[in-house]
């Protein structure tokens, strides 16, 4: 007899319920945020002196005001002079009065025209962020000085017509859309989704499934000890994925891949946002490995110590990303990042513990109760599939609607595009998901219906791979301005 899954999921109305009410607070706050959060990344928003301002008196230093607390261990500023010749600056300070305003003594202007400051910072979410302006010095300036040891000298070389262009501050050959970085994001959220998989899938199909299958009931201390080794697996790629991260995140603020000095390893990981979640990362992983090991042994305590790390590390990639440079109201948009990335665990990593270790392990028993334990455990993964997988999508409307801005930016920024090719993806998995629950299951207590799901659903997992590989190119990308 197949029990109908519908009619287990409408006798539990509660959870349902408050799933749903969450689920639809999610998708109302981010219709509503979208358009009155400011989201954006570090960057210039004032300076003195101001951009394209002509000056009567020669400057004594540069006052540059941030969007975020200036981090000065990462920063730099350099001032070039219309010859292009580098004019000497001071060591870079804080106002007393603000750490978003950036202080810089400035040396002997000794030429008259268009001089470019030149700046690099980091902001909150760790990616180094640049860009440069130009004011000019006029020659009434320079008379004011003409008793000073350097006023202007009448004997220099002309300025070449067309004015001065001065290079980068640093021919970068390395940042955060380089393909090893992009490679470690990708293998840490396989990691991540893959654990969080295993624990969702513990706690929230194959208890279900043991209360309405003999056939699970018999196994299921085993399968629950096959479950723990996967989410210790991916939890050990996860902590050897936490150095890599910290070695590269340096790399991209140097802006070449290679070894960093020790210095910056530690001014990286002990500052902002993104130093927040590799400690926590770092403190995490070891917790969850922990658990899922003590797991493997029958302790049950085992789980809630690897869910208790779980959930914390759900919050890491929200502290190195969009979300942490998010002005107003962090304290919704990192909670429902972390949100996001539980539902992408819950979903497509559920779907990886389904095909990994529950379905191998149903048909693995001979007996005649296999294809029934099959069955029972499609039809409980199914319910806690469609939660997650709502809490996905609907977080990751909400911040798409933050990140954005505007619907224009939605083709015209590069930012937007790949957004577009994530949404072209998780659109597939949601198809394939589709044909699983209306075609697929329904044929389980068919003889080679377990096989027709791991193919349709091993296709489903395909996609979803591609989408955590563009995401994790898609976190490196500027917002929209």
């Amino acid at each position: 007899m197949i029990v109908d899954p519908m009619r287990s999921w409408r006798e539990r109305p509660r959870p349902g319920k408050a799933w749903t009410g969450l689920i639809l607070a999610l998708v109302v706050t981010g219709s509503v945020g979208g358009a009155t959060l400011a989201w954006a990344h570090q960057t210039l928003v004032s300076a003195d002196p101001a951009s394209e301002s002509e000056l009567e008196q020669v400057p004594r230093e540069l006052r540059l005001t941030f969007y975020e607390p200036v981090r000065l261990s990462f920063t730099v500023v350099e001032l070039f002079a219309p010859d292009g010749s580098q004019v000497p600056l001071g060591e870079p300070r804080l106002s007393e009065a603000s750490d978003r305003v950036l202080v810089v003594q400035v040396g002997d202007l000794i030429r008259s025209g268009s001089h470019t400051v030149r700046w690099r910072t980091t902001g909150a979410d760790g990616h180094p962020v640049e860009g440069a302006y130009a004011f000019d010095l006029l020659p009434v300036a320079l008379e004011s000085e003409a008793a000073a040891p350097h006023a202007a000298d009448p004997a220099q070389e002309p300025v070449p017509e067309g004015g001065f262009v001065p290079p980068p501050l640093l021919e970068r050959s390395f940042d955060a859309s380089s393909w090893p970085f992009v490679l470690t994001r990708w293998i840490s959220l396989l990691a991540l989704t893959g654990l969080l998989g295993a624990l969702v899938f513990r706690v929230g199909v194959l208890a279900a499934a043991s209360r309405n299958s003999g056939a699970v009931r018999a196994h299921e201390a085993g399968w629950s000890r096959e479950l723990a080794k996967l989410g210790l697996w991916c939890a050990i790629l996860l902590l050897l994925a936490t150095p890599v991260r910290l070695v590269l995140q340096a790399a991209g603020i140097r802006g070449e891949l290679a070894v960093p000095e020790l210095d910056l390893l530690v001014s990286v990981a002990s500052t902002g946002a993104w130093g927040s979640g590799w400690i926590l990362q770092a403190m995490g992983v070891p917790v969850v490995i922990v658990g899922f090991w003590l797991a493997t042994r029958g302790h049950r305590f085992g789980w809630a110590l690897a869910a208790v790390g779980g959930v914390g590390l759900a919050l890491v990639p929200a502290l190195s990303g969009h979300a942490a440079g998010a002005s107003a109201a962090p304290l919704l948009t990192i909670p429902a990042n972390a949100v996001h990335v539980l539902g992408a665990g819950g979903w497509m990593g559920g779907l990886f513990a389904l095909l990994v270790v529950g379905v191998p392990a149903a048909l693995r028993d001979r007996s005649a109760g296999s294809r029934e334990g099959v069955v029972a455990l499609v039809r409980a993964f199914s319910p806690v599939a469609l939660v997650f997988a709502a809490l996905m999508v609907g977080t990751g409307t909400f911040m798409a609607a933050l990140n954005l801005g505007s619907w224009s930016a939605l083709l015209g920024s590069g930012y937007g595009r790949v957004l577009l090719l994530k949404g072209a993806f998780v659109a597939a998995v949601l198809a394939l998901g589709a044909r699983n629950a209306l075609v697929v299951k329904p044929g389980l207590g068919e003889a080679g219906g377990a096989e027709r799901l791991r193919r349709t659903a091993g296709m489903e997992l395909g996609a979803g791979l591609v989408v955590l590989l563009v995401t994790a190119a898609l976190v490196a990308l500027p917002l929209p301005r």
